[in-house]
């Protein structure tokens, strides 16, 4: 028997059905979804139009929904960059940084590096995160801890659409790396690894370790004890997928075999006591320090 050919719909026709679709709280057929899948694929046009005139819209709440799924493919097709800039500014206006009464009480408990900023700073960092500049304050404010953002499988495939039309996530992965907390900057290279292009993630890393030099003033070495302790750390705590695992392993690997003393050394004088135990005795077989 002859298969039924489906019919050749018109844009307006295709635009109805979708609407339709995203309005019934019927469960849908395969047939249904799949013909949403199919126009979702091809139909970039109409959804955009949804998009903007707010029918697709964002929900208010914090999980991933509807409007999030069109707007990655949309960003995937190169589309909306001005709304993936309105999420990095949402974003960065949201960060919460270290206040001075923290930071006093930081230093009295012996954290060093603990610089001292202004309002001003932390304004100038949100422009930067925003891409609304491409300059970095003098000092560099230090964010509150923790700030989990793009944690999660929908949320890292997001993040990485994100940086398909814009710099935000590269500049926030860059940011999130170098305030150093493992369970901030884990997810936004996680993303890179698992949703971007094969190598992607490498070109990532290597113009992160450009921002550095050029934007936060970092010397080589300062760069190379940044990067190399926080692979480590990524590399040494759990909750890792297998892709993020061959990733880190890497480096880990080339570092052991032909930096091994500089490595070790890194991280034997700048890692955390108790946490630097558990990276050396899985890199080395000893947790002596």
């Amino acid at each position: 028997m002859k298969k039924k050919e489906e019919p050749v719909l018109t844009q307006e026709e295709i635009r109805e059905f979708v609407i339709g679709y995203l309005g019934s709280k019927e469960n849908k057929t395969n047939a249904q979804i799949k013909r949403f899948d199919k126009y979702l694929a091809e139909e970039h046009d109409v959804f955009e139009a949804l998009i903007r005139e707010g029918i697709i819209a964002k929900n208010g709440r914090q999980s991933y929904s509807m409007y999030e799924r069109v707007l990655d493919t949309l960003f995937r097709d190169g589309r909306c960059s001005d709304l993936a800039l309105r999420e990095a500014k949402a974003l960065a206006d949201g960060l919460h940084f270290i206040d001075p009464e923290g930071r006093e009480l930081l230093r009295g408990r012996g954290v060093k590096n603990m610089p001292e900023w202004s309002t001003e700073d932390e304004e100038h960092l949100r422009r930067w995160l925003a891409c609304e500049c491409d300059d970095l304050p003098e000092t560099v404010p230090l964010t509150s801890i923790q700030q989990v953002h793009y944690c999660g499988d929908s949320y890292e495939e997001h993040f990485a659409a994100l940086s398909l039309v814009c710099d935000f996530p590269l500049r926030y992965a860059a940011y999130t790396f170098y305030r150093g907390v493992v369970m901030e900057f884990k997810w936004p290279l996680r993303a890179f690894i698992l949703y971007r292009e094969n190598g992607f993630a490498d070109e990532a890393v290597a113009k992160m370790r450009e921002m550095y030099a050029s934007l936060f003033r970092q010397t080589e070495e300062e760069i190379d004890i940044n990067v190399m302790l926080g692979f480590a750390a990524v590399y040494c705590s759990g909750g890792k997928k297998k892709p993020e695992t061959e990733f880190y392993q890497k480096y880990i690997e080339q570092w052991l075999s032909e930096d091994h003393d500089r490595f070790i050394g890194y991280i034997r004088d700048h890692m955390n006591g108790d946490f630097r135990s558990k990276v050396l005795k899985k890199l080395t077989g000893s947790g002596r320090a």
